[in-house]
């Protein structure tokens, strides 16, 4: 698009350059945050953090914390759909989700020792799960769905492999 852009001219040339710079920032903002997360610590926490955010909007949802204002703010456009903070259900779902696989993974990854307590990380992911539930998103659901597979290809034996997949099959 930006190649497109400076080759052919554009119409709308203050569109092209806001465009473009967010693009640069985007690029450089992951840039920065590859080379942060090559760092083990500060990879956990930020893992740890993003999972703690997920829980506190699951339980804020669930209490019904983001009704209480305009209708608009708890639901989404009236129909039914859980959501928060004036945020697309589908991308709640999809943050929701992730959340989920971010306390799995970091109840059940390589180093097991990185957190105390491990089963109490387990603890919200049924709220989580309720809440993915209700906003309605079949992309949600997919997207845990394949996140969850993802963890039975680990290696393994065969019989912990089998473990894993009917782990998944049964939620």
């Amino acid at each position: 698009w930006t190649t497109l852009g400076l080759l052919m001219g554009v119409k709308y040339p203050a569109e092209f350059i806001t465009m473009f710079l967010i693009y640069v920032e985007g690029i450089l903002l992951f840039w920065t945050a590859y080379n942060l997360m090559l760092n083990g610590e500060i990879a956990k926490n930020a893992l740890l953090t993003f999972a703690i955010s997920c829980v506190l909007m699951a339980v804020l949802l669930r209490t019904g914390y983001f009704e209480a204002g305009l209708e608009s703010v708890g639901r989404y456009s009236g129909s039914g759909r859980l959501t928060g903070m004036g945020q697309d259900p589908n991308i709640l779902a999809g943050n929701l989700a992730l959340g989920i696989l971010t306390l799995i993974g970091l109840t059940y990854g390589e180093n097991k020792q990185i957190i105390k307590f491990r089963a109490f990380y387990l603890i919200p992911i049924p709220l989580m799960g309720l809440c993915l539930a209700y906003t309605g998103s079949r992309g949600g659901v997919t997207a845990l769905g394949v996140g969850l597979l993802v963890f039975t290809l680990k290696q393994g034996n065969m019989a912990s492999k089998v473990k894993s997949i009917a782990g998944v099959l049964l939620l």
